[in-house]
């Protein structure tokens, strides 16, 4: 955090969400959370100003994301995945987003519970509120206020994280080290040198 407000330029307000949650980004708590980070920073910025969700996981590859919010007219721009191959259900995979002022000032009007009770039984089935994914949830209650800007290009495929090249730089947005996307945190340090010496 320090070396993040030493190095950008702009000013940053860092704030812990009101409920620490799960390591796994589950449960009806980190849901609240976000949902109230949202609510707090609604005031504090413009309708045409975007808010980020980043996890600390997450490495940029390009401003390819960036570019889209700057001069493209969506409210919400992420890295979108697909359950399974021909699944049709797409959400918005939640270590990288950005979210328009005017869709926030949407999102903490909606029904919480009915957002929930939106999200497809096959990723809630047997489960308990308790531990429901927190990105499912939020894309369904951004699905219910806006139409969401699919990128399908944004996400670097994990196949690829390991012999990354200047032309998937260019492609590409995002890598995000999750176990679920098959990429384990502990490669991002060698991911990231990599990246340095190509560009």
């Amino acid at each position: 955090i320090n070396k993040l407000k030493k190095e950008l330029k702009p000013n940053i307000i860092i704030r812990k969400t009101k409920y620490k949650g799960s390591r796994a980004g589950l449960g009806f708590e980190v849901i609240i959370s976000e949902l109230i980070a949202f609510k707090e920073i609604i005031m504090q910025i413009s309708q045409n100003d975007y808010i980020a969700k980043i996890d600390s996981d997450v490495l940029f590859v390009s401003d390819k994301i960036f570019r889209q919010v700057i001069t493209g007219e969506d409210e919400a721009v992420g890295a979108f995945a697909r359950f399974k191959p021909g699944y049709p259900y797409l959400f918005m995979q939640g270590g990288c987003y950005l979210l328009k002022g005017s869709l926030v000032s949407r999102i903490i009007r909606q029904p919480i519970y009915k957002a929930i009770k939106s999200v497809p039984k096959i990723f809630t089935k047997d489960r308990a509120i308790s531990t429901f994914p927190e990105d499912k949830v939020i894309s369904e209650i951004v699905k219910q206020s806006c139409k969401i800007k699919i990128l399908k290009d944004l996400r670097l495929p994990s196949s690829k994280a390991d012999n990354l090249t200047k032309r998937d730089m260019e492609q590409y947005s995002v890598i995000h080290f999750s176990e679920w996307l098959g990429l384990k945190k502990e490669y991002m340090l060698e991911v990231w040198d990599k990246i340095c010496k190509e560009s």
